[in-house]
């Protein structure tokens, strides 16, 4: 499970949902697990291997004033991303040694603070 926190304005609850709420979705009971999220653990020489990555888990945060949290539900793993674990000249900033791995999602909103967005909404996305 992945989840994250999306400020107003931000691009991580882009595009505002449809007026008509048509992206609204079923939602399960929510469940309080922790949180998953992968962090560049070293550089790769190379291809990638398990070892350049961590796996750690989190509490999950409440949403502040403005903002949404979010629960990936579809990950894009893209080979830009290989550039991105590399401190080499590139079109996309480097993820620093330690730092959540990025990529784009499909997220369903778990819990709103932000007037454009309810439960249930699904968004496209771009959290850590």
């Amino acid at each position: 499970m992945s989840v994250s926190l999306a400020k107003e304005g931000a691009s991580a609850v882009w595009p505002k949902p449809p007026a008509d709420r048509s992206t609204t979705v079923p939602r399960a009971a929510p469940v309080a697990l922790p949180q998953g999220r992968i962090l560049l653990a070293s550089r790769p020489d190379g291809a990638p291997t398990h070892e350049n990555f961590q796996l750690e888990e989190a509490p999950v945060p409440e949403p502040g004033e403005g903002q949404v949290l979010l629960r990936t539900l579809y990950l894009s793993l893209d080979p830009y991303m290989r550039g991105r674990m590399s401190e080499g000249p590139s079109y996309a900033e480097p993820v620093p040694v330690g730092g959540v791995m990025v990529g784009g999602t499909v997220s369903r909103v778990e819990k709103s603070r932000h007037s454009g967005f309810r439960e249930g909404d699904l968004v496209l996305a771009y959290p850590g």
